[in-house]
């Protein structure tokens, strides 16, 4: 029974890091005047380290979080959109990390469909919230291609550095998912 209150209280503290760094760390995006996409990228690795549920718990608070500290009120639309799509994204790169094969090949095929499917909804988040007046523009498929394709550059970086990061954790036994 010891281990599993350890483990509980390791995704934990994992999540905690993960939170905090993907609540500060997109300070430094502002600094060096482009995107890294720090938010997603630690609300991916918690997903990938401490499971799907402990990830989609990080992506939904981050985004608040971030704008109550750094803003002094939340932006309910655009934040509600962000966390949605953080959450999407983290919950299915954590469950399909413990559900595959635990190798290089596929770390990718689940960070990537873990890009896709936060993309995909942060697009019908977006179509609903057009939809409601709560953000402005018009629905349409074009929301959907600019939710894939905006920022690709961010995307590719998690592509690449998630994979890299989880088999550095993995091999040093730091995995808790």
């Amino acid at each position: 029974m010891a281990k599993g209150k350890n483990l509980s209280a390791g995704r934990i503290l994992y999540s905690i890091m993960f939170l905090a760094l993907a609540v500060l760390l997109p300070l430094v995006e502002g600094q060096i005047g482009f995107s890294l996409g720090f938010m997603g990228l630690f609300t991916l690795l918690c997903g990938f380290m401490c499971g799907a549920t402990w990830g989609m718990i990080v992506g939904a608070l981050t985004p608040f979080l971030h704008s109550m500290v750094f803003a002094g009120k939340i932006f309910f639309a655009s934040d509600l959109v962000l966390a949605i799509s953080l959450a999407a994204g983290a919950f299915v790169g954590g469950l399909l990390f413990k559900k595959l094969d635990k190798n290089m090949l596929f770390y990718f095929v689940a960070v990537i469909a873990a890009v896709i499917c936060s993309a995909l909804a942060e697009g019908a988040v977006t179509i609903i919230f057009v939809f409601l007046n709560w953000l402005s523009g018009t629905v349409s498929i074009n929301i959907f291609l600019n939710c894939l394709t905006a920022d690709f550059y961010v995307k590719l970086i998690h592509v690449i550095a998630v994979p890299l990061i989880v088999s550095v954790f993995r091999k040093n036994r730091l995995i808790l998912n």
